[in-house]
């Protein structure tokens, strides 16, 4: 078993909990139990299970960070890998990509320290701070959920689209086309797993950070023949994170991006004796010695523009570096 720290508070709360447990690599979510902690990364080759979770307190966050040879994506380097994808595009391959790339922020706070100015900053996001020795440091403040769940009842936030807050502008068909991508794709879903008395209220213009996304709630019933993690297992990656068709996308992504995901667009479930809630890990950022790796994306499809994407995943990064450049 592995020893983990992890500190998080979840939306709309103001209290964060600091916690140590110990994870092991699960094979299936079918082996997750009632009380804990899931991490799973966006390739689904982590799938980390963290139990015996004991409260403690920010003194007792053991961090032995490494020094890391990071690098910023080239702008060269995301300009090729979106013209791999137009390409996919113009080939009828897919409709859809999420494209990711890297940034590299040199700071001099500690990872609680920034978790603390984190929470202060942003109230309505799952802001979270997870360390091990294996999978090293992380931090995010992501506003979407994947799934909740609370005893037969599902909500699931359908989250895509993105402009700057307050940039005088409206949303784009573009946006819109990308944000019914991914609402029709979890209604499929849910009706392929025979769940009941399915609903759809949206879309609606939330914000997080510096930008603003369209969000539509989808709330469902488990059926009497749904299986909940077979279900979960489906709905990552949406279409949100990964494109579509989602199986190829994963592919393109692994072809034209040079980094690992890991973490990134992966999901963190808190998993409560009565309730379950799954966050995706967005607006997230790994943690070496002086400097912050943060992983930074947005959605590509026919009609988007390479410089406006690349200034999308701009705009992105300012919620992490608001508190990096503090």
């Amino acid at each position: 078993m592995t020893k983990v720290y992890l500190a998080y508070r979840l939306p709309n709360t103001e209290r964060a909990q600091y916690l140590i447990g110990f994870a092991q690599q699960i094979q299936s979510l079918s082996a997750m139990k009632d009380e804990g902690v899931i991490i799973h990364s966006f390739d689904g080759q982590q799938k980390l299970f963290v139990q015996d979770l004991q409260n403690c307190s920010p003194s007792d966050f053991d961090f032995k960070l490494k020094e890391k040879q990071w690098s910023s994506t080239a702008k060269t380097d995301y300009l090729h890998a979106f013209s791999q994808i137009q390409a996919a595009f113009e080939a009828q391959k897919c409709d859809k990509v999420i494209l990711s790339r890297l940034s590299v922020v040199p700071t001099q706070e500690s990872p609680i320290q920034l978790f603390e100015r984190l929470n202060q900053k942003y109230s309505n996001t799952f802001n979270y701070l997870l360390f091990s020795e294996e999978m090293g440091c992380w931090m995010g403040a992501t506003p979407e959920i994947l799934v909740s769940r609370k005893m037969e009842q599902l909500q699931i936030m359908s989250l895509a689209g993105t402009k700057a807050v307050d940039a005088g502008i409206e949303w784009t068909a573009k946006e819109k086309e990308e944000q019914q991508y991914v609402t029709d794709y979890v209604l499929q879903l849910l009706k392929n797993h025979q769940c009941e008395n399915i609903e759809a209220n949206g879309p609606k213009t939330i914000q997080a950070g510096y930008v603003e996304h369209l969000q539509t709630i989808l709330k469902a019933q488990l059926g009497t023949k749904t299986n909940f993690s077979q279900l979960l297992e489906g709905l990552h990656p949406t279409p949100a994170v990964c494109g579509i068709p989602t199986p190829y996308a994963k592919e393109l992504i692994a072809e034209v991006e040079q980094h690992a995901r890991q973490l990134y667009t992966g999901f963190i479930g808190i998993l409560g004796r009565d309730e379950q809630t799954f966050f995706v890990n967005l607006r997230c950022m790994e943690l070496s010695v002086g400097k912050a790796r943060l992983y930074l994306g947005g959605g590509i499809t026919a009609a988007s523009e390479a410089e406006a994407e690349w200034q999308e995943t701009e705009f992105k990064a300012q919620t992490l570096k608001a508190i990096l450049e503090n």
